[in-house]
């Protein structure tokens, strides 16, 4: 059903991964390809083989894993930081965004993830691009995207009220100090435009441990862009 390995890569790293694997706060496909990418090694290395069902075990395992390790960290939103509003509204829809940049190849990777008190799960999205000079513009670029996604969907055409979250503190200042920005102006001016969409928006900074989804949602796809990069596609 799809034209090439990329299609199906963006495409997975978007699902929502289904009963009864119990993963619900990042896609599998990142597990399942690193541990492909072990198996080879362990193949080629050792003339050690594991079959699909170890894999597709393995990963399952190790995504578990990882999420169960997130509830030790600290719930986001608990404190108010810098930037954030004073008062937390219930009915808000929340956005936490996070990219990931490469500074040789210039790429980035782009993750959000949307708590939509309406619905029964969140809900993540990812995207790359290439020819990114900073990794703040790469901040910059994935809020936009975040905010495009949130604006130009009919399944979330019903949000007024958001709040967007973000680790990286530059951003944020920038955005709620409406400072100028030669490096961001073109961008800035686009998230300017877009919060025009909505009857309250807000801008928060987060720690990095408060962020961890969308910042592995970014990983995935710049590690997903470099890949097929490398090999000319």
């Amino acid at each position: 059903m799809f034209p090439d390995l990329q299609s199906l890569l963006s495409k997975a790293l978007s699902v929502t991964t289904l009963p009864p694997t119990g993963i619900f706060m990042s896609p599998l496909a990142p597990w399942i390809m690193w541990n492909l990418w072990k198996a080879r090694n362990y193949l080629i290395f050792e003339e050690r083989f594991f079959s699909e069902q170890d894999l597709l075990l393995k990963a399952i395992s190790e995504a578990r894993e990882w999420q169960s390790a997130q509830k030790c960290l600290p719930t986001p939103a608990k404190r108010r930081h810098a930037g954030a509003a004073t008062q937390e509204n219930r009915a808000a829809v929340k956005c936490y965004v996070d990219a990931a940049w490469c500074g040789s190849s210039h790429m980035c990777g782009q993750g959000w993830i949307i708590y939509d008190p309406s619905s029964s799960s969140p809900t993540q999205f990812s995207d790359s691009q290439s020819f990114v000079k900073s990794a703040l513009t790469a901040e910059a670029l994935a809020l936009r995207s975040a905010l495009l996604t949130i604006s130009r969907s009919s399944a979330l055409s019903h949000v007024k009220v958001l709040e967007v979250y973000s680790d990286c503190k530059v951003l944020i200042s920038t955005l709620n100090s409406k400072a100028s920005s030669k490096e961001l102006i073109a961008i800035l001016l686009d998230i300017t435009s877009l919060s025009e969409s909505f009857d309250s928006i807000s801008f928060n900074f987060v720690p990095r441990l408060d962020n961890v989804v969308a910042d592995s949602l970014a990983k995935s796809a710049l590690v997903t862009a470099k890949t097929f990069s490398s090999v000319g596609v």
